[in-house]
This record gives C-alpha cells, sequence and structure tokens, in this order.
C-alpha cells in the first residue's frame, strides 16, 4: 500500500486449511478496516450448501 493511501488502505487475505477458513483483514486506521470488512461481505456468496467465499489475497486503497 503505498505510503500517503494507508489511511483507507487494507489487504484482505482468505485461505483454506487443514483447521479451516481463514479471514484476515490488515489496516492502520479504523477506516481501512471499515473498507476491508465491505470487501470481505461482498466476496460471500451463498449457494444450497450455505455461504462460501474464494481463496484472496489483495489488497486496496483510495486512487485519488
Amino acid at each position: 500500500i503505498p505510503a500517503g493511501r494507508l489511511s483507507q488502505g487494507y489487504l484482505l487475505s482468505v485461505t483454506r486449511g487443514q483447521l479451516g477458513t481463514r479471514l484476515l483483514v490488515h489496516a492502520t486506521t479504523a477506516q481501512g478496516a471499515y473498507f476491508g470488512m465491505l470487501t470481505l461481505c461482498q466476496l460471500l456468496a451463498r449457494t444450497p450448501e450455505g455461504l462460501v467465499m474464494p481463496a484472496v489475497f489483495l489488497g486496496d486503497w483510495p486512487g485519488l
């Protein structure tokens, strides 16, 4: 994340392992964590078996 964008930036990781699914949102501010959680919610999909989420690793921050 570029230094000037840290206030709203975040890293998001969804991984699967033997112990289950691990979700991680890393941000340096509450605002960044909020935006990370919004993205996490957008990744959820409802299926007949329940909620699913793809395994991902991404970073995001404001472009302007």
